[in-house]
């Protein structure tokens, strides 16, 4: 574990020859693999100084002094925002992955940095035609929109989209797509419209290196997504390239 750990923790250096910054870990059932991974949430999300991590690197040090220093100097100031992936949820990795950071930001009190994603903007699109229409403005286009999504009951189709599109859903941006297509003979289209888009925007975004060194992520039983077609290998190999 100790040697694993400080391959993993050496990854967030800011050395130009530290190139490896993906990592998959694998190995049998029970052998503290998910362990690793709450150890890790730990030493990134926290400061180096809290009594956590301070009474971390006293137990490291009771059996390895030179390895306890390492991993303690490795560390640096500051801290990370560290996002868990839930994999038992059967979504597609890349609206868990959105949703997880959202929920990360919401824990560490910072929602006042944004995730750009198309599905904010898909959001914004719905809610600025509503408020046109409260304020008695023209409604021909929303009215077609609304057609698309359910003739039965629009209203009804309406609200369970926008509550996915919160929620990160790939199929409620694909039923927004289509009705958005069909009304105005064109796809909705935003600077940031997938996940790698998103991510270079939050990692780029001054509040968000204000707050914090860096992003972790962290997704267990990845297997399972692999396995299960929840994450496209391309899309796996952006995310490793970036």
């Amino acid at each position: 574990h100790r040697k694993a750990f400080l391959e993993l923790a050496q990854s967030q250096l800011p050395d130009r020859s530290n190139k490896d910054k993906v990592f998959m870990l694998t190995g049998s059932f029970g052998t503290g693999k998910s362990h690793l991974c709450l150890m890790l949430a730990n030493y990134f999300s926290r400061k180096a100084v809290s009594p956590e991590l301070q009474a971390f690197f006293d137990n490291w040090g009771r059996r390895d002094p030179a390895g306890a220093s390492q991993v303690h100097a490795m560390r640096g100031e500051g801290r990370y925002l560290v996002a868990i992936c839930e994999f038992g949820e059967g979504r597609p990795f890349e609206d868990m992955l959105l949703s997880s950071i959202e929920e990360a930001l919401e824990r560490e009190g910072a929602e006042d940095i944004e995730t750009e994603s198309h599905f904010k903007g898909a959001l914004r699109w719905i809610e600025g035609r509503e408020k046109r229409r409260g304020a008695g403005g023209p409604t021909g286009a929303f009215n077609d929109f609304l057609q698309y999504l359910d003739r039965e009951d629009a209203e009804t189709a309406l609200e369970d989209l926008k509550k996915s599109l919160g929620e990160n859903s790939s199929k409620a941006m694909d039923s927004f797509q289509y009705a958005y297509q069909e009304t105005t003979g064109q796809r909705f289209t935003m600077r940031n419209d997938n996940v790698i888009d998103v991510l270079e925007d939050l990692l780029h975004s001054p509040d968000f290196k204000k707050r914090f060194r860096g992003l972790v992520i962290l997704a267990d039983e990845f297997g399972y997504t692999l396995s299960e077609n929840m994450i496209k290998m391309s899309m796996f190999h952006n995310l490793a390239e970036m």
